[in-house]
């Protein structure tokens, strides 16, 4: 895994201002305080989804009643970047959902939304 320092993002900056003989040094300032908050973040939360409370509490209780797994493949008919897992995809699509209908708060709604995407040749029975 590649570790993004604050002293390689500089480096990354000037190699990038340097052949247009810009100065880069104005935004030393600007980012200083933005780039110190992104390491501390990234080193905190690496795998964190920045979605609402609401959010990850109405898609962990879908996840856990429809007992979803955690592989891949949903992501697809949830409509959401097919490089999250099916937890990540239904939190993201859950988060999704919540900013289109503000209204949502029951999962019993949630989850009619959610069984509507998917056709009924996906379905299995246990």
């Amino acid at each position: 895994m590649l570790k993004l320092t604050y002293s390689r993002l500089l480096q990354l900056i000037e190699s990038i201002f340097y052949p247009f003989q810009l100065n880069y040094n104005f935004l030393n300032i600007r980012i200083e305080p933005a780039l110190d908050y992104f390491v501390e973040m990234t080193a905190v939360l690496p795998n964190e989804l920045l979605i609402s409370q609401q959010a990850r509490d109405l898609g962990n209780q879908l996840i856990k009643e429809m007992n979803i797994n955690r592989s891949y493949g949903m992501a697809n008919f949830l409509g959401v970047n097919t490089c999250y897992d099916n937890h990540q995809a239904v939190l993201i699509w859950t988060f999704q959902l919540l900013e289109r209908e503000p209204a949502l708060n029951e999962l019993a709604e949630i989850k009619k939304y959610f069984l509507s995407i998917f056709p009924d040749s996906v379905y299995q029975l246990a």
